[in-house]
């Protein structure tokens, strides 16, 4: 939610978009998806006891313990106080850890106390993944009843009836241990993909310290023991710590106390911060006692081993397989007792060995158990993850970091997206263009000329407002030259003082900062009280800035252009609304800068104390009103358009007045001619009547708080909209955990919101959002294809199967088997589940899966067009393979030693077409809408040509070369003629079933 006035921040973090928000101090801890059977850390005492090197520390982990275990202010002080301390760990509360040796001191502390670093759940190997996948029942029994085939093989050949009959069984062995390699392949590539994204994703969190008088910005991962940590308003504490000094410091302990109240943090009584507590409000400074696995958050997570839970759409994919594996299942075990019943109702013409009853009966089970293993849709699970591993990885580069992993399947139906402003929209390249000065408008180039015609004494007090009452500070540019970091607003703020002759360092030294009353969102301005560094009995100057138009209510007085104050009567408030309305209609946010004199004894004197907020409330003097420009990003009203395209409405909500927000979203092509724009209070008081008529036409929803941002989402949801909300501050966190999915900033956005996010924006960039869209439509309709090939196969293989089973049986021939062995099934088992999902659920997205509406989340799995195009290609392929199963050798003239009740070569033949048919189809599959295009952007997924090149070529080793293994014969030109031919039947016949409504 974006707000006008600056809060506290951690020195040398990154800047927040807009003035009133807290610095980036610290980064996301979490990170997306996770490997499957994650062992758990090791036991969390395991780095308690101060290893080589721990006589440079008068304390070890295991003494610092007992601090925070429970935290005792009586086991504080036994240690001598938090200044005993922190000489006891080499390092000084102020300037933190010494230039002189850093790397070896650092070095030496990471020996004794270890890393900010959890230790890495246990990377499984491949044999690990391969006895998880050899769990299946369905795969142990087939294992059982194809070693039972190799035993009657090795009966047989030894007796020498066949002396290969033993090779069908290790065929099926052979398949098997190339079916489950291939899945623990995918599963191993698929965990290391994850690795890689929880790296990103702990190298992102940052932090800021004060090593040897500097501040800088450090990986919370490097992090040690001894540190002076800069903490904020929006921290998750990334370690154990005690509070140096602090203002306002409150801590949500929830997480790890179950106390919902906020905690107070004082240095003299209750210092105590813990890891993964939450900053909610103040800032200071704390000095690192425990890290990782030694710290409390550290040992809370390190005792747990839990297992990643599924996606929603791999619970309904799960559900759907398990519909599926039933029909499979049924189908198959009707075709196994109508056979044997079959086999022995019938009499053969010759009288039939035990050898020989043993070995059918074994194939008849053998054939059953394969049409199960063909027919459960294993492959539906396996290209969900796949899809969402390639998408995750993939969407790093577009600089989306996926914490969640249904993230990216619930981006696919968004339906509207409430965009903050500021950085996301624009720029967040801030400066100082326009100013009413002393009841004085400047322009551009007046302003520019400001030291020429406003006396210099009257600048440096407006200058000195800005620089003592700011959280950004200065460091030495890479050219040798001092520039600003902190928030953006007030960077800009702090350049332009600067360039009037008034340098920010030489206010911050001659002032003593008495107090300070942080930054609300409800009040959105921040205040600072200082005093003559050097003359204590001087009087106090109450500083504020914040959101013009509220901070001019607050003052009773204005510097007019004399020097003099004058009252803030109904005509000058007019005077500065209309100039606020000015600066808003050119898309320019307002920042007032006001000042009140207090009498000493009116503030608290003691340095860290927070201020009541009725001080800025009220009896303030106007300085002026800065305009700041933070321009519109060049690439956002073409992301606009595109997601209006795709049937998304984009909101934007900010804290700016109704006038800037109106006139920057007219630029963004957000507001038309029929949108409403809105102010968070009127917003609120809508009735749900109003609210039905308003909420459709809701495009703009300015001066809002958090809680309006909540409230809009919630309302939104409860219409049937599935909405994306992207949030940076403290306090949005509640509307990113109400939104189906939260966009947090990676740059501006402060450790909570990350925390409550879904998807981290790495460039706080709207197109990034878009194309985090067009991913995770990409992943749905991978799904989808890959449903609407599998279903395909099923259903042939599975009417086919039975069909010349049971006709081999019934017609008494010697040995009742499908025309598809077990071995062949298992190769299309393979084709259908590992290939097939490799690849199509790896297809980059497309533009033109953002020229259609998205598909709603109660919408089925498999469209009606889906439905159309497998009931097509399944009867066309069952009609030709059943039909050369009856009369091929009549049609091509094909003769040759009888298998299963056919001809061999017509045998092998049909089952080259329907591999080729296979084959076919998995182009045809690329679309499943009315696209006639199958190859749009084929020739850019590597893997997927690769896959049906090897598919090819692997199929034509298989007959020409398989013999007795796939029990196949040569087939010649004219068999790989009609192949081809049948087998490419499938995509005219899937562009003619397109072209029906």
């Amino acid at each position: 939610m974006e707000v006008d006035a600056p809060p506290p921040a951690a020195a040398g973090g990154a800047g927040a978009d807009h003035a009133g928000k807290p610095t980036a101090g610290s980064g996301s801890h979490a990170a997306p998806g996770g490997t499957p059977g994650a062992a758990s850390a090791p036991h969390a005492d395991s780095s308690l006891h101060a290893p080589a090197a721990h006589h440079q520390y008068a304390k070890t982990p295991a003494e610092l313990l007992p601090l925070f275990d429970p935290p005792s202010l009586d086991k504080l002080k036994a240690v001598g106080g938090i200044e005993q301390l922190a000489a006891d760990l080499r390092t000084d509360l102020k300037a933190g850890l010494p230039t002189e040796a850093r790397a070896s001191s650092r070095h030496a502390a990471l020996d004794v106390f270890g890393r900010n670093d959890l230790p890495e759940p246990r990377m499984h190997s491949l044999l690990d993944f391969a006895w998880d996948a050899l769990q299946d029942r369905t795969l142990v029994v087939l294992i059982i009843a194809a070693f039972v085939d190799v035993a009657i093989g090795i009966y047989k050949a030894v007796s020498g009836q066949d002396r290969l009959g033993w090779l069908d069984g290790v065929a099926i062995v052979v398949a098997i241990i190339i079916i489950v390699g291939i899945a623990s392949g995918n599963d191993y590539k698929k965990q290391g993909q994850f690795r890689k994204l929880n790296d990103f994703s702990r190298n992102l969190s940052v932090i800021g310290v004060v090593r040897h008088g500097e501040s800088i910005v450090i990986p919370t991962r490097e992090l040690v023991v001894g540190d002076v940590c800069q903490i904020e308003t929006g921290v998750i504490l990334p370690a154990d710590g005690l509070l140096i000094k602090g203002y306002g410091i409150s801590c949500d302990e929830s997480s790890l106390t179950g106390e919902s109240h906020a905690c107070d943090k004082d240095p003299a009584s209750e210092p105590f911060l813990l890891s993964g507590t939450k900053v909610v409000a103040g800032m200071g400074t704390m000095l690192v006692t425990a890290v990782g696995p030694n710290s409390l958050n550290g040992r809370s997570i390190a005792a747990l081993n839990v297992e990643p839970e599924d996606t929603p759409l791999q619970k309904q994919l799960g559900k759907l397989a398990d519909q599926i594996a039933k029909f499979g299942l049924i189908s198959a075990l009707g075709m196994v007792i109508v056979l044997v019943i079959c086999y022995f109702a019938i009499k053969p013409p010759e009288p039939r060995s035990g050898v020989r009853i043993a070995n059918d009966v074994v194939n008849i089970l053998i054939n059953g158990i394969t049409l199960v293993v063909v027919a459960v849709p294993e492959g539906l699970p396996l290209a969900v993850t796949l899809s969402l591993a390639h998408a995750t990885v993939r969407m790093l580069k577009d600089n989306n970091l996926v914490r969640h992993l249904q993230a990216c399947e619930t981006m696919s139906n968004a339906t509207t997206i409430c965009s903050d402003k500021t950085g996301t929209l624009t720029l967040n390249r801030m400066s100082v263009v326009q100013a009413y000065l002393f009841g004085k408008a400047y322009d551009r180039d007046q302003l520019a000329h400001a030291r020429e015609q406003i006396p210099e004494k009257w600048l440096h007090l407006v200058a000195r407002a800005v620089n003592v009452n700011s959280t950004a500070t200065e460091k030495p540019g890479p050219n040798g030259d001092i520039e600003f970091v902190g928030n953006k607003t007030e960077v800009a703020l702090l350049t332009w003082s600067g360039a009037v002759g008034r340098p920010y360092a030489q206010d911050r030294e001659a002032n003593r900062q008495l107090g300070m009353i942080p930054f609300s969102s409800e009040t959105k301005r921040m205040s600072v009280a200082v005093q003559d560094a050097n003359e204590p009995e001087t009087p106090v100057w109450l500083f504020t800035k914040g959101a013009a138009e509220l901070v001019v209510r607050s003052c009773s007085q204005y510097v007019g252009p004399d020097g003099e104050p004058r009252s803030m009567d109904a005509d000058a408030i007019a005077r500065c609304d209309a100039q606020i309305n000015a600066f808003a209609d050119e898309s320019l946010r307002n920042i007032a800068v006001a000042y009140r004199r207090l009498a000493p004894e009116d503030v608290p004197q003691n340095e860290g104390d927070h201020l009541p907020s009725a001080l800025s409330a009220q009896q303030l003097v106007l300085l002026g009103i800065f305009a700041i420009e933070d321009p519109v990003r060049p690439e956002v009203p073409g992301a606009v358009k595109t997601c209006q395209n795709a049937g998304i409405i984009v909101r934007m909500v900010t804290g700016d007045n109704l006038a800037t927000a109106k006139s920057i979203s007219r630029q963004c092509g957000i507001l038309d001619e029929f949108g409403i724009a809105l102010e968070g209070p009127v917003f609120r008081e809508l009735t749900d009547e109003q609210l039905d008529i308003v909420l459709p036409r809701l495009q703009v929803l300015a001066r809002s708080s958090p809680i309006d941002k909540q409230i809009l989402v919630q309302k939104l949801r409860r219409r049937g909209e599935t909405v994306a909300v992207t949030g940076d501050g403290t306090n949005d966190a509640p509307a990113l955990k109400a939104a189906n999915v939260g966009f947090s900033m990676g740059i501006a956005g402060t450790e909570v919101a990350k925390e409550a996010s879904d998807i981290v924006l790495l460039d706080d960039n709207f197109s990034s959002l878009v194309r985090a869209v067009n991913w995770g439509r990409s992943v749905f309709d991978a799904i989808r294809k890959f449903l609407q090939f599998q279903l395909t196969v099923n259903i042939t293989a599975v009417v086919l199967t039975i069909t010349s089973s049971i006709y081999s049986t019934v017609s008494g021939e010697r040995r009742p088997e499908s025309v598809l062995t077990a071995i062949q099934l298992l190769w299309v088992n393979l084709l259908m589940d590992s290939f097939a999902a490799l690849a199509l659920a790896l297809d980059p997205p497309t533009p033109e899966m953002l020229q259609r509406a998205p598909s709603r989340s109660n919408e089925a799995l498999v469209s009606p067009v889906m439905w159309k195009m497998i009931i097509f290609q399944a009867v066309y392929q069952m009609v030709v393979c059943i039909t050369l199963y009856f009369t091929g050798h009549h049609v091509i003239d094909l003769h040759g030693e009888s298998h299963g009740g056919v001809d061999a070569r017509v045998a092998t033949l049909i089952f080259n077409i329907f591999v080729f048919c296979q084959v076919f189809n998995e182009i045809n599959c690329r679309s499943i809408t009315h696209d006639t295009n199958v190859f749009r952007g084929m020739f850019k997924n590597r893997i997927f040509l690769g896959i049906i090149i090897f598919t090819t070529g692997a199929q034509a080793i298989i007959v020409e070369l398989g013999g007795r293994v796939f029990d196949t014969v040569e087939l010649g030109g004219k068999g790989w003629g009609i192949s081809i031919a049948l087998g490419f039947g499938s995509l005219p016949l899937g562009w003619l079933v397109r072209q029906l409504p």
